[in-house]
């Protein structure tokens, strides 16, 4: 089971990738989702520069991310709005034994604590 996410992840031109490093909050959430449910995410990003609309003057950095059903870091792409880059991945689809409302119990014995 695969989750694809086609992005546009954009930050202020003037972010400063040393000193925050973008990506953290995807790669936590992707990493705790994969391990969950036993899933592989990719995110893809385009890059470039906004040239029109509400989010005009920012950057679209890349930082493309594959994340694997264990939560491990897969790929990961450069940052920048000129970082083009083609990743390739290889990732294989996991057996799915739960299903409907088997997963309450399932994701209980993998430690989610949730609403």
């Amino acid at each position: 089971h695969f989750i694809f996410s086609p992005s546009a992840w954009a930050v202020k031109a003037d972010h400063d990738n040393d000193k925050e490093p973008y990506g953290e909050s995807w790669l936590r959430a992707y990493r705790e989702l994969c391990r969950l449910y036993r899933i592989s995410i990719v995110g893809v990003s385009n890059v470039g520069w906004i040239t029109e609309g509400p989010w005009k003057g920012r950057k679209v950095i890349g930082c493309s991310l594959a994340v694997g059903p264990d939560g491990e870091v897969l790929a990961k792409g450069p940052y920048g709005p000129d970082a083009e880059a083609l990743i390739i991945v290889n990732i294989q689809a996991q057996p799915r034994d739960v299903k409907g409302t088997d997963y309450a119990a399932y994701l209980k014995k993998k430690g989610y604590v949730g609403p």
